[in-house]
């Protein structure tokens, strides 16, 4: 548990690139929208919130079928975080899926300068690398909550098996003690 990240700490870091992408282009909002199975679990503002969670739901479908690398709505620039080229994460979500969305409010893409752009693109993989990172975490932590019960079945046999090592070890498992596939 000393190596992952606590949610906080993810949602920290995601609030220190919204406030390194408002300092860089000087936006005065900024959110990331975190997606989950094509709903947003959680949404990250600096600044004062400008869109709707609601209309961002909406938007999560049409976007999946878009290529762009942003939109832009009236009041914002929408730019979706999408999970890099390459082969399915160990979870099984697909290269280009979108993993989150940045808003920045007030923000004309046109009008970047090149140290804009460059930056802002460091800004966007950090942010994706955090996102993948939480998903990733997820799926290690469901894992081993499953193997949990095996874990302490190896455990209590083994330390039982000290006394009375044969028997033990050639005692039927119960049913609802089977050996839980990954």
């Amino acid at each position: 548990e000393e190596r992952f990240l606590a949610q906080g700490d993810i949602l920290q870091f995601l609030e220190a690139i919204l406030g390194a992408i408002q300092d860089l282009l000087q936006a005065p909002n900024a959110f990331i929208a975190i997606v989950e199975e094509g709903q947003i679990s959680e949404l990250v503002n600096s600044g004062q919130p400008f869109l709707e969670s609601e209309s961002l739901t909406k938007k999560i479908a049409e976007l999946e079928l878009e290529e762009g690398t942003y939109f832009s709505t009236d009041s914002a620039v929408i730019i979706p975080l999408r999970r890099a080229n390459g082969e399915p994460t160990p979870e099984g979500v697909p290269a280009g899926t979108i993993m989150g969305i940045l808003g920045i409010h007030a923000l004309d893409m046109d009008k970047l300068d090149a140290d804009q752009i460059d930056g802002l693109e460091i800004l966007k993989s950090r942010a994706l690398l955090a996102l993948e990172d939480r998903g990733l975490q997820r799926n290690i932590i469901q894992i081993i909550e499953k193997i949990e019960p095996q874990v302490q079945l190896i455990q209590q046999i083994r330390a039982s098996s000290r006394y009375d090592k044969t028997r033990l070890l050639l005692e039927k498992i119960s049913d609802d003690e089977d050996i839980i596939e990954i």
